[in-house]
């Protein structure tokens, strides 16, 4: 057992890596909405590294055990690295519309944050940087609901077609539903909005 998860390893070494950057990236992301206090995880503090490593060590096995699903169902696919940016594009799209966060003035990477950061705030903890591991960790989720899709990409494009073609009749109500489901689908979007949809979040109303 042992041996044959040595032997994945240095055969995926590659996504190995990119788990590391992505688990390091996630650790970063999440403590960017901790709070600075001294009870709970002060800054700089010996908590404040452990919960950075062990936050790190699990987002990097949970990533290299999708990442090594997402490979096998990717297979084929001819444009892996216009996949990623188009990914990343989608997923910062997501990070600034599904989140309120960032729009708080000390949105810092706190697991790197200096102890005294009033005077200065180093590139790798600033609001710019926080923003990126926010908008990467989005990508990581269009991307693997992406590798979910693409083995069904027939049978989705089979029932398009279908819909499609149906008759002028049944394309009349069609439309209708869709009008409703458009409706729907928009006073959903409306209320996603900077709600607390998608994890970390803060209250919709502040007091």
């Amino acid at each position: 057992m042992v041996k044959r998860l040595f032997e994945i390893i240095i055969a995926k070494k590659g996504l190995l890596l990119l788990s590391m950057l992505l688990g390091v990236n996630l650790a970063f992301y999440f403590s960017a909405y901790l709070e600075n206090s001294p009870i709970f995880i002060p800054l700089g503090s010996t908590r404040m590294w452990a919960y950075t490593l062990v936050v790190s060590a699990s987002a990097t096995l949970l990533y290299f055990i999708a990442l090594i699903w997402a490979s096998k169902n990717l297979t084929g696919f001819e444009n892996p690295s216009g996949l990623a940016f188009v990914s990343f594009i989608l997923g910062t799209i997501l990070f600034f519309t599904n989140t309120s966060q960032w729009l708080e003035p000390e949105f810092y990477i706190r697991a790197v944050l200096p102890i005294s950061y009033e005077l200065h705030v180093p590139w790798y903890a600033s609001v710019e940087m926080a923003y990126f591991t926010g908008s990467l960790f989005y990508a990581t989720i269009v991307f693997l609901l992406f590798a979910l899709l693409w083995p069904q990409k027939d049978e989705i494009l089979k029932t398009l077609a279908e819909k499609l073609n149906t008759s002028s009749a049944q394309n009349q109500k069609t439309d209708d539903r869709l009008l409703v489901a458009v409706f729907v689908i928009s006073a959903f979007v409306l209320r996603v909005i900077n709600l607390d949809i998608l994890p970390p979040h803060i209250e919709e109303y502040q007091h």
